[in-house]
């Protein structure tokens, strides 16, 4: 079976690690890569064909709504998965307007991030007889 790639765009390592460490417990997902800013996250999701990219709000060079403006220019069937802390009012409007398919505020990454990343490709097959999210993938 052919897992969901994912790639990981967060400014903050500590972050980034506990991403992948939810997303790596999930058999049908390949976590291919974390970028520490815009422009990194551009150039590898293109490299690495990532088909998910989880894009933070606030980022040192280049902010999450160049980011989303970016990758979609580039690659218009990728999924974007807008993050943030959602301390400021309107980021979650701005991030989808920008072009993000989805906004998770950080806070409730844990219990959000997967089905999301699930929504996308509905029609994942089993892994080792276990369904990789269980109430969304299809047998």
């Amino acid at each position: 079976m052919k897992k969901i790639r994912v790639l990981i765009t967060d400014d903050h390592e500590l972050f980034r690690r506990a991403l992948r460490y939810l997303l790596e417990a999930d058999p049908a997902i390949d976590v291919i890569g974390e970028a520490s800013s815009g422009q990194e996250a551009c150039d590898m999701a293109k490299e690495r064909l990532a088909q998910v990219v989880c894009v933070d709000w606030r980022m040192a060079k280049m902010d999450g709504i160049e980011t989303i403006q970016r990758l979609i220019t580039v690659m218009p069937q990728i999924k974007i998965i807008a993050l943030s802390a959602g301390f400021e009012h309107g980021t979650e409007a701005k991030m989808l307007a920008a072009g993000a398919d989805i906004y998770i505020n950080k806070e409730d990454v844990s219990g959000k991030l997967l089905p999301a990343i699930h929504a996308f490709f509905p029609r994942r097959k089993l892994v080792d007889g276990v369904a990789p999210h269980s109430g969304v993938a299809d047998i």
